[in-house]
């Protein structure tokens, strides 16, 4: 189908786990995580088709800036090359997969209104898109507050996804999408602009889980 590479960090690490297990029941191959070099997870991750590394790059409060966006791109190509399906998915900790059949069509992921880019919860490179992007991350000085979703979707050459409307969708919302979205992300803040805590995002996306299993 197509692999999977999830950024994570010790107060995400369940919902990682969460988020791999999807992907896996989804069809991934293989399921990398990569954490937080200044805030790893206390314990490895260890489950049949997932990898847990310790990443290297700094992240800048949230995967923001040219090291972390060059780490994205160069981990997305090497799992695009070692799983012989010339794509990969990148995906957010509070992100559960429901459906892999587009993404491995890849591109794929959901527009922002207007065009400006994939939404970072849940998008998929083709290899040449992502070979691209990693030159031109080279080749710009991309400044620390940059967005890892935006500036990658710009180097990468501005992929269009078909039908995206359907790859990913609020868990406030998903139940009320004509088909079945892609993905679902589960960790939006509430309407005062707070954080959700990591176990409201866990039971949020064991809810969702549940529901998508008892639709099919």
């Amino acid at each position: 189908m197509i692999p999977v590479l999830i950024m994570s960090c010790s107060r995400d690490r369940d919902l990682a786990i969460i988020a791999a297990r999807s992907a896996l029941a989804a069809g991934a191959p293989i399921v990398i995580i990569l954490d937080d070099p200044k805030n790893q997870c206390r314990h490895r991750i260890t489950m049949p088709g997932v990898e847990h590394y310790r990443g290297w790059a700094h992240r800048n409060g949230n995967l923001n800036g040219q090291e972390v966006i060059m780490e994205i791109l160069n981990n997305m190509r090497d799992l695009a090359v070692r799983s012989g399906t010339g794509a990969c998915l990148k995906l957010d900790s509070d992100t559960v997969v429901l459906s892999l059949d587009r993404f491995a069509n890849a591109p794929h992921g959901r527009n922002r209104k207007g065009g400006g880019g994939f939404y970072g919860a849940a998008y998929s490179l083709d290899l040449p898109s992502i070979i691209k992007g990693i030159a031109e991350c080279k080749s710009e000085k991309i400044q620390p507050p940059a967005p890892e979703d935006l500036t990658i979707w710009s180097l990468c050459g501005r992929p269009i996804a078909e039908e995206s409307d359907f790859a990913l969708a609020p868990c406030e919302v998903w139940q009320e999408y004509p088909a079945m979205p892609d993905a679902v992300t589960c960790g939006n803040p509430l309407s005062d602009g707070a954080r959700r805590t990591p176990s409201e995002i866990k039971d949020r996306m064991t809810a969702v889980l549940t529901k998508a299993n008892h639709a099919n």
